[in-house]
């Protein structure tokens, strides 16, 4: 839930382009598991995205495959 309002708060302010870059370079790059999981909820909401359920399910994989468990429970 934290994460859902965080996002948010981001796109109130207009600050989801700079968050969903900087998302995806730690989640490719760096194989950050809480930027894939942030990433799939992101998709799953359609927040700063286009709503895209397939990929929201290739980010929570990629999460969950790491042990981030809020993306196994996904």
């Amino acid at each position: 839930m934290r994460v859902l309002l965080v996002l948010l708060t981001l796109l109130a302010f207009g600050a989801v382009g700079d968050e969903l870059a900087e998302l995806r370079v730690n989640a490719v790059q760096e194989e950050d598991a809480e930027a894939q999981f942030k990433l799939g909820l992101m998709y799953e909401q359609g927040i700063g995205v286009p709503q895209d359920h397939k990929e929201a399910i290739r980010w929570y994989r990629m999460a969950a495959a790491q042990g981030n468990a809020s993306a196994q429970a996904s």
